[in-house]
């Protein structure tokens, strides 16, 4: 994504090493939660939404 990670800025979530660490919603939840589940979770969120919106 272009402009990311920001050159100049003390937001923590665009630090350097986070660039490509979870591009997916499974590989992320290892670093953005404890929760084992957390990944599946997600998606079955994600997926709940996109049934009640279309």
């Amino acid at each position: 994504m272009e402009g990311y990670p920001k050159k100049y800025t003390l937001d923590p979530r665009h630090d350097t090493w986070l660039l490509g660490i979870g591009p997916t919603v499974f590989k992320m939840a290892k670093y953005w939660s404890v929760s084992p589940t957390y990944g599946k979770e997600l998606m079955d969120l994600i997926v709940e939404l996109e049934e009640w919106w279309y």
